[in-house]
């Protein structure tokens, strides 16, 4: 961290070239970084900042620097990088003198930081010199660079003087020990003989202040008891400001005093001298304090003196008391395990965990033999819970360790009160920590628990000293020594039973929310227990209950909330209001959740408007609970999400806690999570609502919740399992971000893996902070997951340098807005890898160094095309759409360029391997092309190291693909003929269920596909999870589950099977469909070619279909060999079935032989079955002497029994429909389905749709029957619209698969989707939508993928959402009945793709059911003409248009479907249209439609741009353009920089103008004025001015650096237009200039490379008035 000398060192080069610049100005012990008074007619090391100005001369010879304002930015800004070194903590202070000299009154000028324009303090300024200071603190993560002066206002001229930055080394900071602004808190400060409140009706900072008021003396003031705060012998700064209230009688004057106490008397010594006050202004009351030697009492109190006889009220605020730098001790020993404590905090914690009628009970001194036995024993007939703050001594004692082990298990919580009884006053912080973890190992040895949690410390007799500091270091809140009931040996009520219980009584009821102390141990302390007995009881019939102490300890089988409702009440919910009202919340018996009553939420018309639950008393902020309950919609049912509302410091904050989807109207649905409460100190409140809808009304449906459980977590242990990088022998990652960098997160991660991936915050948009290029940085997570990687000797896996996802559009384009040129586009790919590698690099030092972690880069990721559309295979992305296919050869060589060679460690070869990566790699088609591109990339001699396969995959995709993913391109070699990698770069396995089954088959899914991996080691660079926990993956919804571990940090089955442990019994479960009444289950049915068949073993699969009587298996057996002893065996409940080869055996059925094997379709009989009956079997084959088993042997499986299924054929298109809305002839042939199954309400539109197919692309046209169309809804599911479920290849997965899509396209035309990667699906889907006479129809062509083509399956299913009044009231399906097809796949239906079907069409004359409308509208805009007629075969459509004032109809070129789009403008005024439809029976042509142009405004589409860079007398043009209509006429007006009146320019009609730059330095404004009838618009000013050529203020310093760390460069200039700066560099012996690429800021950093000894750097400045080259600088490497 960079201190004092580091600022002497950046500010020295500043110094050198700011003559006459001093530190005249900067407080002490501050650096001066610039200083620059104007006075030798020069900005110095300032640079100009849009407007240049001029030097001024003043009276007294001075110069100031005058600005011609006509922009904020028009001023100075300090150099580029003057911030860049500075350490984080340091404070930097800007000022310059500044005044208003012609054009304003009064304006504001402040200071701004570049380049993310940070606005620091405004300053007021006028007429009169002013000085406008900020300062900025360099945060941990600098962004910021150097600072530029802005204003506000309109046009003027300033005058500045005397800039200058100073900076203040963070060392010299002291440390804040108290900060009080009494914005929402007056603690620590109380009565001293008066009344205190909040108030605000005056502040002297923010809002409030304290009100310091019915004072009883001149003593009576305001009080805090620092006696824990302030250490001995430190000294602290105080100070404060205070006032006395407006209208109060004054002067008089104010103190601040100590009183403190040594165990006499008290005393009493000035902090802050007396100051005058009045009721006028705020004063600032200053002083220092030093605590001395053996004080056990330091109280700080304000007092004022008399007014007269009066005892005024007064203000005070901001009091701040700071002593010397932080010696804070630092625990350094690994080994140690923190007491526990959930975010500690120095000051001594006093409250209880509650207000009303709560109290914290906490036991000083023990164990204590008997004593503390008996209150044990009371406590536990009770159950209360306390805190025993323990001596280590007493549990040595005797029978001490026995009685500790009885408060732990009793479920009291513990705190470390020190080895004895010594006081800790005067020990070294070292000292403290030794006698703090020496009680902690007496406490964990006696209770032999290496890790028992010791949350609380408290000093023995209140004597803190330094202690407080350290025991938070340790992890132990300090508890407050207060409440006491004087019961030690020779206090007041020692040994007195009444008079402790007396105390007692009155202690915890005049202190309600807060702890009390009583002794258990010490001495004779059965009075005192006595007197707990009696008043705990007492208060416990009252009603009160007693808690833990605030903070501390984590909660522990705490209950926040638990609501079955079954009391007829709301049981502590109420409705919350999120500024649109509130819900109404209704307790009623009609529907619950297995019990008589629920709540249900209803009238609701915002989706923030739910039910809320108050636990400010009862939650721990940081504290970690799950949360249960039961929800049933009664309306569409929507994602859920459970929030909180906290207040902290006065600030609120709402947080989404934890997210459910799934929801239903048809069933309940159990919500589970786990959360972490956000911090909060006066709120707090937990609410369900449905998912924020960006600020939209969102889900308002109706829905009944019951059986809320809100319940602290289980303590996370991390589990003492096998590393899982122990089991393989190639490297093991995952993906994280900042929340597995801690923790239990952080300790699963260390222990299981060695290397991690940024999941989101090294992509490219992660880079950039805002718009522009000059955004560039690095983003904190990806800088906190290098540090923690570095830390932690973890290797990092990049991800990704390019992409078409998640790189922000304006990076493709220039500035104004168009897409970039092919070298300009390569230019900025180039320059993003290089500033990566170069910001890595200076950071961690050169790749392959012991420093930098960096291993690998995905260089370019998912550049395959999902379709075969493209010969090429690859996606049509922005990337390939400017630079083709070379954009992946051109990322690729910079990044070897960079990674392995510029930025690269010496004699580091190769440290990072280049990677392409992609998804679907183990569908076969997808890689194919995949494996095409890598080909061709090796050919062409591109440096890639390896292939990434992301294995984003379900249960359903068969484990083998993965392996032949990774076969398929073992041997490949590379340019160089080593071996290419492979690498398994994200991976996860959907589940899809919480069936614990489902777990089971995961975790054999995860083992073979680790134990593949394990036999492709020696080519595997790393196997990465794509994430930690379940809960923390992107597949997380719908019971994704697709990771090792679960919330809780425990090791799943997948992690079993990853790691080759063992895994208990299989247990499968399959749906069993309805047998068609008249279907053929024959062996060779096509009926069994509808589903995918469930595996048994590797050889053999079947299918099942059932009827009231029986369940029908088809079977299929790959054996090559018949044997007697071959059969297949249905095993239930009832007994084992078999069936032989033979044909013979148990069951009724038939066996055929085919080619390499046999196949059997056998009835095992059922008795009155019926749909929603489970039936527990096993499937199994025997082959001679093995046996293949459907599930685990010994172990049934599940078969649901559904509803039949739904089949349809879709026949191919004889012609690819247009796809317009319009039934074309291609339809003719099509089949067609209906959606007759009511799944929501009744008497719903039915649509009828017909599906045609050709290549991989499916069709559909669907015509709904909907009389009256409703789009008015806010959610996209309800508003009228069909929704398309396509399963490609009929996987029958149940939860969705990637690939699987729910398409959902409104009456207007709207498209939306279900679950899964949006753009992915839009990627996919092709529509339009028209109104009919009958409803609406849509038509669609939907992308199989990889999955079409003849006598193909595929799950479908179709959708009609009906809706009224702007709610959704009906559902009607083909398929689904359940109503959960947006969740699951398992029972849509069937598609099978066949022939086409020819069917000859009847001729019918065209009929016109539908004319063109005319229209009037805006100039510009585009209206659409519509036209209908039915006649077959399709008749054809002609467009005609007859022009203003003509009889002639022409017609439009290329018009030939029924819908016309005409731009209204000039030209189409007043025109005519027609439609001509045609066939082969005749024509009918529509009546004619005019279309006029609506009158409108001007409106100004291109303003006139300053001119700047030409020389006095040049001739320039500039030019502007307004739309509206009329047409307006122009009129260019002009007025002098710094004038007010505008004056017409005298034949300046046109849109353009043409005049001479003047010689004046101001320059001269212009604008134009447009005006019609409708009115008028005036453009932007532009300032037309002369140019300035550039000069080097500033020459480039000559710089010795050590070898491999970075030099740094800088220079100023100056010039108008503000110059361009490119840097150049000469090697050491040569005579060549070599441009550095991407090298244009005033500041240049190089790595000091042992090639860069001697080398030189120089900058070549250039604007349109010349150009300057500077003084060379060298480079010296030591």
């Amino acid at each position: 961290m960079a201190g004092l000398a580091t600022l002497a060192l950046l500010a020295a080069p500043l110094t050198a070239v700011t003559a006459g610049a001093t530190a005249a100005g900067a407080a002490d012990g501050a650096t001066t970084l610039l200083s620059e008074s104007f006075d030798d007619g020069t900005l110095g090391a300032l640079l100009p900042s849009g407007a240049s100005g001029e030097f001024v001369t003043l009276p007294d010879d001075s110069k100031v620097y005058e600005v011609p304002r006509g922009a904020d930015y028009d001023g100075v800004s300090t150099p580029a990088g003057m911030l860049d070194d500075l350490a984080p903590g340091s404070v930097v202070t800007v000022s310059a003198k500044m005044r208003v000299v012609e054009g304003a009154d009064q304006v504001d000028a402040r200071w701004i930081t570049l380049p993310n324009f940070g606005w620091l303090t405004p300053t007021t300024v006028t007429a009169e010199w002013t000085t406008v200071t900020s300062q900025y603190t360099i945060p941990a993560v600098a962004t910021e660079s150097s600072f530029y002066l802005g204003t506000t206002g309109a046009t003027y001229s300033y005058q500045l003087d005397d800039v200058l930055v100073t900076a203040t080394s963070p060392s010299s900071e002291p440390t804040v020990v108290l900060s009080n602004d009494f914005e929402t808190t007056k603690d620590p400060w109380g009565n001293r003989g008066s009344t205190t409140a909040l108030t605000d009706t005056e502040a002297h900072g923010g809002a409030k202040s304290l009100l310091v008021s019915a004072r009883s003396a001149n003593w009576a003031g305001t009080q805090a008891d620092l006696t824990a705060t302030l250490a001995e012998g430190t000294p602290y700064t105080v100070s404060a400001w205070v006032k006395l209230p407006a209208g109060t009688t004054g002067p008089s004057t104010i103190k601040l005093t100590a009183q403190t106490n040594s165990g006499g008397d008290d005393s009493y010594g000035t902090v802050a001298e007396a100051v005058d006050v009045t009721d006028q202004e705020w004063v600032e009351l200053s002083g220092t304090y030093t605590r001395g030697p053996g004080l056990t009492s330091v109280v700080l109190y304000f007092e004022a003196a008399d007014v007269e006889t009066a005892h005024p009220d007064f203000l005070v605020d901001d009091v701040l008391i700071t002593g010397g730098s932080s010696d804070d001790y630092v625990e350094t020993d690994p080994d140690f395990v923190p007491g526990g404590a959930l975010n500690p905090t120095t000051t001594p914690v006093s409250a209880a965990r509650g207000t009303v009628k709560t109290s914290a009970l906490t036991f000083d001194d023990g164990p204590n033999g008997a004593t503390t036995t008996a209150l044990l024993d009371f406590l536990e007939e009770n159950h209360v819970t306390a805190t025993f703050c323990v001596i280590g001594e007493n549990i040595q004692a005797p029978g001490g360790a026995d009685i500790l082990k009885r408060i732990v298990a009793d479920g009291h919580t513990l705190c470390n009160h020190s080895t004895d009884y010594a006081s800790m006053a005067d020990l070294s912080k070292q000292e403290v920590a030794d006698k703090l973890k020496a009680n902690l190992a007496i406490i964990r040895d006696a209770l032999g628990d290496p890790d028992a949690e010791v949350p609380y410390f408290r000093a023995p007799n209140g004597a803190w000293g330094q202690t407080n500091q350290v025991a938070v270091a340790l992890g132990m809140q300090p508890l407050a020594v207060d409440n006491l009931i004087m019961d030690w040996d020779g206090a007041e009520n020692a040994g007195d039973e009444a008079k402790l219980t007396a105390a007692l009584r009155t202690t915890i009821t005049s202190n309600p929310g807060e702890i009390v102390l009583v002794h258990d141990g010490g001495g004779n302390r059965t009075p005192g227990v006595n007197a707990v007995k009696t008043v705990v009881a007492e208060l416990l019939a009252d009603g009160w209950i007693f808690t833990l102490p605030a903070g501390g300890a984590a909660p522990k089988g705490v209950t926040l909330v638990e609501s079955d409702f079954e009391d007829g009440t709301l049981q502590g919910w109420t409705a919350r209001d999120d500024g649109n009202g509130v819900a109404t919340l209704d307790v009623q018996d009609e529907v619950a959740h297995d019990s008589t009553y629920a709540v249900r939420v209803s009238n609701r018309v915002s989706q923030g408007q739910g039910l809320q639950y108050d636990v400010t008393d009862t939650a721990t902020p940081g504290a970690t609970y799950d949360v249960s309950a039961w929800v049933k919609f009664e309306g569409t049912p929507g994602d859920m999400t459970l929030s909180s509302r906290t207040v902290a410091n006065g600030t609120q904050a709402f947080s989404n806690l934890a997210q459910f989807t799934g929801l239903s109207s048809s069933q309940w649905v159990h919500l589970t999570g786990t959360f972490s409460m956000p911090a909060f100190d006066e709120a707090a409140e937990l609410y369900f609502e449905t998912a924020w809808a960006q600020g939209e009304a969102g889900n308002t449906s109706t829905f009944v919740i019951d059986d809320i459980q809100v319940r602290s977590t289980p303590p996370s242990e991390i589990e003492d399992l096998t590393p899982l990088k122990d089991t393989v022998d190639f490297p093991v990652g995952v993906a994280i971000d900042s929340r597995e960098m801690a923790g239990s997160a952080s300790e699963l991660l260390l222990k299981h893996f060695g290397q991690v991936t940024a999941e989101n915050y090294m992509k490219v948009e992660a880079w950039y902070s805002g718009e522009g290029v000059d955004t560039f940085g690095m983003h904190a997570e990806a800088k906190a997951l290098l540090d923690y990687a570095r830390d932690n000797d973890l290797r990092v896996y990049g991800h990704v340098l390019a992409w078409h996802s998640q790189t922000p559009d304006w990076f493709y384009r220039d500035d104004e807005g168009a897409l970039l040129g092919p070298d300009a586009m390569r230019q900025r790919l180039h320059d993003h890898i290089f500033n990566v590698a170069r910001t890595i690099a200076e950071e961690y030092g050169p790749f392959g160094s012991d420093t930098n972690p960096m291993v690998a880069w995905d260089v370019v990721n998912e550049v395959i095309d999902d379709g075969t559309a493209y010969a090429d295979g690859m996606r049509r992305s922005t990337w390939y759409q400017i630079l083709g296919e070379s954009f992946v050869d051109s990322a690729f060589e910079y990044a070897n360029a960079a990674f392995n060679d510029e930025y690269a460690a010496e004699g580091a070869e190769h440290p990072v391997a280049l990677f392409i990566n992609d998804y679907n790699t183990e569908q076969t088609g997808k890689r194919a092309r995949y494996k095409a591109l890598v080909e061709r990339l090796i050919e062409r001699d591109v440096p890639i190291d390896g292939v990434g396969h992301q294995f984003h995959v379900a249960l359903s995709t068969p484990v083998s693909t993965l392996g032949d993913a990774l076969a398929d391109f073992d041997g490949l070699k590379k340019a160089d003929g080593t071996d290419l990698l492979q690498a398994v770069t994200e991976l996860d396995v959907v589940v899809g269920s919480a069936d614990t089954a489902k777990a089971v088959d995961q975790g054999y899914y995860y083992q073979t596909a680790f134990d593949t991996f394990r036999a492709h080691a020696e080519d595997l660079f790393s196997v990465t999870l794509w994430g930690l926990t379940d809960g923390r993956s992107w597949r997380a919804s719908n019971n994704g589950k697709p990771l090792l571990f679960d919330d809780y940090y425990k090791a799943k089955y997948a992690f079993y099977g990853a790691a080759g442990l063992d895994l208990p019994a299989a247990i499968r479960s399959a749906n069993a469909f309805a047998a068609d009444a008249d279907g053929d289950y024959s062996v060779t049915s096509s009926q069994w070619q509808r589903l995918p068949l469930q595996q048994v073993g590797e050889k053999a699969a079947f299918q099942l279909r059932w009827s009231a009587d029986r369940l029908t298996a088809y079977v299929d057996v790959d054996d090559t060999t018949v044997d007697p002893s071959d059969e297949l065996r249905l095993v239930t409940t009832d007994g084992t079935f078999a069936f032989g080869r033979d044909g013979e055996g148990d069951l009724e059925g038939v066996a055929t032989p085919r080619e390499g094997g046999w196949t059997a379709v056998v009835q095992l009989p059922l008795s009155d079955a019926a749909r929603g009956d489970v039936v527990e079997l096993d499937v199994q084959v025997v082959d001679g002497s093995t046996k293949a088993t459907w599930n685990t042997p010994g172990v049934l499986g599940s078969v649901s029994l559904v509803e039949e299924l739904s089949y349809v054929e879709v026949p191919a298109a004889t012609a690819v429909p247009t796809i317009d809305g319009e039934v074309d002839a291609a339809w003719a042939g099509a089949g067609s389905v209906a959606t007759q199954k009511a799944t929501s309400g009744s008497g719903g539109a039915v649509g009828t749709f017909r599906t045609l197919w050709k290549d991989h692309t499916l069709y559909v046209l669907a015509d709904v029957a909907d009389p009256v169309i409703d789009t008015s809804g806010s959610d996209p599911w309800i508003k009228d619209s069909v929704e398309i479920y396509v399963d490609g290849g009929n996987a029958k997965n149940g939860s969705y698969r990637y690939d699987d899509t729910q398409i959902r396209i409104d009456a207007a035309g709207a498209v939306s989707f279900g679950t899964g990667d949006e753009a992915y699906q839009r990627n996919r889907l092709t529509s339009a939508v028209v109104e009919t006479e009958t409803g609406y129809r849509v038509e669609a062509a939907i992308s199989l993928l990889e999955y079409g083509g003849l006598g193909t399956f595929h799950g479908l299913d179709f959708q009609v959402n009906d809706a009224a009044n702007g709610s959704r009231h009906a559902i009607t399906n083909w398929a689904d009945p359940t109503g959960a097809g947006y969740q699951s796949t398992a029972h849509w239906g069937v598609g099978r793709l066949v022939e086409a079907k020819v069917v000859p069409p009847t001729e019918v004359k065209p009929t016109v059911t539908t004319h063109p409308s005319s229209v009037t509208a805006v100039r510009g805009t585009t209206v659409v003409l519509r036209a209908a007629a039915t006649g077959t075969p399709t008749p054809t459509v002609s467009w005609q248009r007859r022009a203003a004032g003509t009889t002639t109809w022409e017609t439009v070129a290329g018009a030939t479907k029924t819908s016309l789009a005409v731009v209204v403008g000039s030209a189409n005024h007043g025109a005519s249209y027609r439609a001509v439809f045609t066939n082969t029976a005749g024509k009918a042509t529509t009546t004619a439609a005019t279309v006029k142009i609506a009158p409108y405004a001007p409106k100004v589409t291109k303003n006139p741009k300053s001119v700047t860079n030409q020389k006095a007398g040049t001739k320039v043009t500039l030019s502007a353009a307004a739309s509206g209509f009329p047409t307006p006429t122009v009129r260019w007006q002009q007025r002098g920089v710094g004038y007010s009146t505008w004056k017409t320019i005298t034949g300046a009609t046109g849109t353009s103008v043409t005049l001479k730059v003047p010689t004046t330095s101001k320059g001269v404004e212009v604008r134009a004025v447009f005006t019609n009838s409708a009115g008028k618009a005036t453009t932007t000013t532009a300032v037309v001015r002369k140019a300035v050529a550039p000069t080097v203020v500033t020459a480039p310093a000559s710089v010795t650096a050590k070898r491999d760390t970075v030099a740094t460069f800088r220079v100023a200039v100056s010039g108008s237009p503000a110059p361009s700066v490119q840097w150049y560099e000469r090697r050491a012996g040569s005579s060549t200039w070599v441009k550095l690429t991407g090298a244009t800021s005033t500041t240049l950093k190089v790595v000091a490379t042992k090639a860069r000894d001697g080398a030189q750097y120089r900058v070549y400045v250039t604007n349109a008035a010349g150009n300057v080259t500077s003084k060379a600088a060298t480079l010296t490497v030591r």
